[in-house]
């Protein structure tokens, strides 16, 4: 009987740790779904700047010229994603254990 009761309360404790995880990955859709967007504005800043050259050195290099506010947005964006990564990874670990940031 003894052994019974110990089999029956493994099987529980891992479905009730499953199911904290579970809620506290539900919890990251909105974290997850700002940095795909802004990870996607990142990629159209950086497309819209890289299009065309402005021209081609002597040695074959393509020479872009930026604007100081487009390249500050770029380096914003890119810096946002960068954050924006750092700070799921954390809460995507943080989930695993069952545990909302």
């Amino acid at each position: 009987m003894n052994m019974h009761t110990n089999i029956t309360m493994r099987a529980k404790a891992p479905a009730r740790n499953d199911a904290t995880v579970a809620d506290a990955m539900r919890d990251l859709e909105e974290t997850v779904c700002d940095l795909v967007n802004m990870s996607t504005i990142a990629a159209d800043l950086i497309l819209l700047a890289f299009d065309q050259p402005d021209a081609t050195d002597s040695s074959g290099m393509l020479v872009y010229r930026l604007s100081r506010s487009r390249r500050e947005n770029l380096e914003f964006a890119v810096a946002d994603v960068e954050n924006r990564a750092k700070s799921l990874k954390k809460a995507y670990l943080s989930a695993c254990e069952g545990k909302v940031l």
